[in-house]
């Protein structure tokens, strides 16, 4: 019996050190910054990284909002963000599915109807990789 109630105890620990991981990982990344270009991102994944800097990207300045689900929640911006052959096509006209999306409550709300909230021109975007609320996904009306 005492070596049940061990096994039982031990199997806890297990779960809830596996859990808690899981959840420090999922909202604050538990591992260090990888830094990768877009281009890279894009043909090979991100493997398991949770942290990341995109390199050798670019945004064109488009955005769309997901709506806030509550009154104590915020909208969403999200913006496509691609390699730099990406930008070329963009350039020559062809279109472009965006692979790389990223999102954010992080800016001034009057920006929205302005339609400047996200200033186009290359960067380096740096942020943990995390799905957006699925109730909030906008991404889909994100087309080039």
């Amino acid at each position: 019996m005492t070596v049940l109630r061990l096994l039982f105890v031990l199997t806890g620990i297990v779960l809830m050190i596996n859990g808690c991981n899981g959840l420090l990982s999922q909202f604050f990344g538990t591992h260090k910054l990888r830094t990768l270009s877009a281009d890279t991102a894009l043909r090979e994944g991100v493997g398991d990284a949770d942290y990341l800097a995109f390199t050798d990207s670019y945004r064109t300045g488009d955005f769309v909002v997901g709506p806030a689900l509550h009154d104590t929640d915020k909208d969403i911006l999200l913006y496509p963000i691609f390699s730099s052959a990406q930008a070329d096509s963009l350039e020559r006209g062809k279109t472009v599915t965006a692979g790389i999306v990223a999102w954010g409550t992080n800016y001034d709300p009057p920006c929205i109807d302005r339609g400047d909230c996200i200033a186009p021109g290359a960067l380096t975007a740096t942020g943990l990789i995390r799905e957006p609320n699925p109730r909030k996904d906008e991404s889909a009306a994100l087309v080039n």
